[in-house]
């Protein structure tokens, strides 16, 4: 679990070009992330 997330982590780090302020937790989706990553764009 601890391991997905951290992967989740490095594809966030990697898109945005930078690393996500917010901690994922283990429920997060994929899904999840583009979906915050897109708010935060605006």
């Amino acid at each position: 679990m601890g391991e997905q997330c951290f992967d989740i982590g490095l594809i966030v780090q990697l898109t945005n070009g930078h690393l996500t302020k917010r901690l994922l937790i283990p429920g997060d989706t994929a899904d999840d992330v583009l979906r915050y990553q897109n708010a935060r764009k605006q």
